[in-house]
Parts: structure tokens; sequence; C-alpha cells
């Protein structure tokens, strides 16, 4: 009855309240500081799941376990107690090489979890600058955009001017300057534009889009006109469709002049149902789009 005059059926605080009315979250704890491995990993995966404290003390002694995957797990309920230099497991050579999909969702949720408590988010960009593979870099600057780190944004420069070839790196970096009206890194994208591959191109072209200074809508006429690719054709005549007035203005003038075999790329905007897809989205922050236990 306690419970439930205090928090709504279902509520996460109503599952929260039964946890310690029980006295579970001393009892996980204790089990994840005596017992075996895969009891720790049990009982920890619990503790994060339900959001429950534990101590430093007792995430210190894990970090010092043998076993990586103890350590991961650590690390992770770690997020929420440390500041950015008591967070190196993502600095080792062990996770740049063994990243996956599950540590960027677990990250993600981690670090929604500090946000939403107020702590500091740690640089994420010196994370991506320390990686030397690809997708554990990636990784990092798309957590970027999703949180947010405008402030940190001009330290991705000197990735973007040393690994270009890396594509998938330049692309991210490249959205995640878009998304978040990165501007001076915009000469950067401009004098790259031309020379990168199609799919490059294209993340480079809305990242144009986004800043909308009037300064990238020659490289979308060069977008247009300086490639064979359909796709990268049609998505610079749907960035300066997007790239206000100006940009309106020019789509319309190439529109006018449209060789007959190019027509076909203006069909789209000239049907109601295609051109609702026209637009380029504003954001990739990071919402749950469901309220859980887990990551409310």
């Amino acid at each position: 009855r306690f419970i439930t005059e205090r928090s709504d059926f279902a509520n996460r605080d109503n599952i929260t309240s039964l946890l310690f009315l029980f006295g579970v979250p001393e009892f996980l704890e204790k089990e994840v500081s005596l017992r075996h491995t895969s009891k720790k990993v049990r009982y920890m995966s619990m503790i994060r799941t339900f959001k429950l404290p534990i101590s430093p003390w007792v995430i210190n002694k894990l970090l010092s376990s043998k076993y990586l995957r103890v350590q991961r797990l650590a690390m992770y309920s770690n997020i929420m107690l440390s500041s950015d230099s008591d967070l190196d497991y993502f600095e080792t050579d062990f996770f740049d090489k063994h990243c996956c999909i599950k540590d960027e969702i677990e990250l993600a949720y981690s670090l929604q979890r500090r946000r939403k408590s107020g702590r500091k988010l740690p640089n994420l960009a010196r994370w991506a600058n320390l990686q030397k593979n690809e997708p554990s870099q990636c990784m990092f600057v798309r957590l970027m955009r999703r949180f947010n780190e405008l402030e940190y944004c001009d330290q991705l420069t000197e990735l973007y001017k040393t690994q270009p070839r890396k594509k998938k790196l330049i692309e991210e970096i490249s959205r995640t300057w878009g998304y978040l009206h990165f501007t001076e890194g915009e000469p950067l994208l401009i004098d790259a534009l031309l020379t990168q591959p199609d799919d490059t191109k294209v993340a480079i072209m809305h990242a144009l889009t986004r800043f909308a200074t009037g300064n990238g809508l020659p490289a979308l006429l060069e977008g247009f006109h300086n490639t064979t690719n359909p796709h990268v054709r049609f998505e610079a005549l749907r960035c300066l469709y997007n790239y206000g007035e100006e940009g309106k203005a020019k789509f319309y003038e190439l529109e006018m002049n449209a060789r007959e075999e190019d027509k076909r790329f203006f069909d789209f905007f000239n049907n109601p149902i295609t051109l609702e897809k026209i637009r380029l989205d504003k954001e990739q922050a990071y919402h749950p789009s469901v309220e859980t236990v887990y990551n409310g």
C-alpha cells in the first residue's frame, strides 16, 4: 500500500522502491563483490538494468579483474560515477580493436543516464582521436552528435585532415559537423568535396546544406555538374532545394535549363507525394524512443 500510494502503476520508482524495501541492492552488490565471474556478470547486469547505485570501491575492485568482460561491465557502471580521467578503459587497444555495435548501444544508454543525472559528459572527440581503428573512431564521432558535443568539434579537424582515406570516418565527421552546425569546418568540407567517393560527397553536401551560410552553394552546383552518378546528382538537387531561397532559385534555374536526359531528376520535386521526403532532418540527438527502467 505504501508503494502504490507513492507511485503510478508500473512506474520505475515503484520498482526501485520495492527493490530497496527487500534489500535487493545490498544483496546484489555483495554478490558482485564476492562471487565468481559468471555471478559477477549476471548481478552487475541486473544492477545496471535497474539503475541501482553501486559502491565505487566495488567498481574499482572489478576494474582490476583479469576478465575483460568484467572490466567492460564495470567501466560502463563507472560512467555514472567518474570523471574523464577515470574512464581509461575506452583508451585501451583492446577496446579499439574489439568494440562493436553493442558497445555503442551500451555507451549511449550510460551517457544518457549520466546526462539525466546532471553530470558533465566526457569529451568524446578526445576518445575518437585516441582510437586507431576506423569503426571505433566512427562510433565516438557519431555519439558526439547524439549528445550535442559542439564544443569539442574543433578537435576533429586534425583527424579530418590527416586521415582522408578513411571514407567512413570522413562521412561521420561531416555529418557530425553538419548536424551540430560547426561552421568552422565548412572550408575543409568544400575543399574535400570533389576528391571524395560518391557516398562521402553526399554526406558532405548534406552538411553544407545544414550550415546554409551561403558559402557552400557553389560546391553544391559543382556536385551536380561534375559527376555522372545519378544518386549524387539527385542529392545535389535535393540540397539546393533545401538551401534557403537562394538555393531554391538556383534549383529552378537548373530545372529550366535542364537537358532532356536530366529532367527525370526533377520529377521527384514536382510530385506532392515524393516532395514530402525531400526535406533534410534537423538533428540526430539521442532521445530514447520509450521510457523504460533501462533508459528513463
